[in-house]
């Protein structure tokens, strides 16, 4: 892999890598939904994982699907089915919480 530096939200950071992601999801349906992301950058220093819009709707191969944003916030949309995302109030950025990540916290929580 060559050199790559980051703009944008993750600035400064290099990529180290490229890697397959894997997101899992509940989408406005109440459905798990997966989107795997093919060829993504591995960026070990960025706190979050980002997503490219323009890589949805090529992974999926729906040129309708990615990510519509407003002023209420974001609507990712994968094979046509739509997830509400809504900004954080201190980035406004939309964030999507997956599946997994809240299954660990939830049961973590339970702990205590």
């Amino acid at each position: 892999m060559q050199h790559i530096t980051l703009k944008g939200v993750a600035s400064g950071l290099q990529a180290r890598g490229i890697s397959d992601l894997s997101y899992s999801f509940v989408n406005d349906a109440g459905q798990t939904q997966i989107l795997l992301l093919r060829n993504c950058l591995y960026v070990p220093d960025c706190a979050v994982r980002l997503i490219c819009p323009r890589q949805i709707g090529a992974v999926t191969g729906n040129s309708a699907d990615g990510l519509y944003a407003t002023h209420l916030g974001t609507l990712l949309v994968v094979n046509g089915q739509p997830t509400t995302v809504k900004y954080d109030n201190l980035s406004q950025l939309p964030i999507l919480f997956t599946k997994p990540g809240i299954t660990t916290y939830l049961q973590f929580a339970k702990q205590f």
